[in-house]
């Protein structure tokens, strides 16, 4: 897990997702309660000792997941957005979930979550309240990549 974010009541209240490594796939999700799970990957390995950029943008009103490494976009999940709401109105979530990060608080083996904790650092890590464009993810990379060597 590299970062989650759940509702208060965990899986009693309808949508939690994350981004997380699988193996060496970069993934992120969206799961219902009856854990039903809309993936989203990156067709290019993750390699050790190598940093990433990486955003999720997950489109709630348009039922939209995706995924950008080092300003490149990988695959586009679609997910009833109906199905998967999360709130009753747009803007009532806020303050209201839980953030983790570099950890999962779903500790179920069943699920493949064995590994809980995230080994590697997380530099910076920014939360945005709205969709970002893919000019803007490509942007906010250029400003970046010269730091960490991408």
């Amino acid at each position: 897990m590299i970062f989650g974010y759940r509702h208060n009541s965990g899986y009693s209240i309808p949508t939690i997702g994350s981004i997380y490594l699988n193996g060496n796939t970069l993934s992120a999700s969206v799961i219902t309660t009856s854990q039903v799970y809309r993936v989203a990957t990156f067709s290019s390995p993750i390699l050790t000792n190598t940093t990433y950029h990486a955003v999720l943008n997950k489109d709630t009103v348009n039922g939209t997941l995706q995924l950008f490494v080092n300003g490149a976009s990988g695959t586009v999940q679609t997910f009833d957005a109906a199905t998967y709401a999360q709130w009753n109105t747009v803007g009532s979530y806020i303050g209201a979930n839980i953030l983790d990060i570099a950890k999962s608080t779903n500790t179920n083996a069943g699920q493949g979550w064995s590994a809980d904790y995230f080994n590697g650092q997380i530099y910076s890590l920014s939360v945005y309240d709205r969709i970002l464009t893919a000019d803007e993810i490509l942007n906010n990379f250029d400003v970046i990549k010269g730091r960490f060597g991408l």
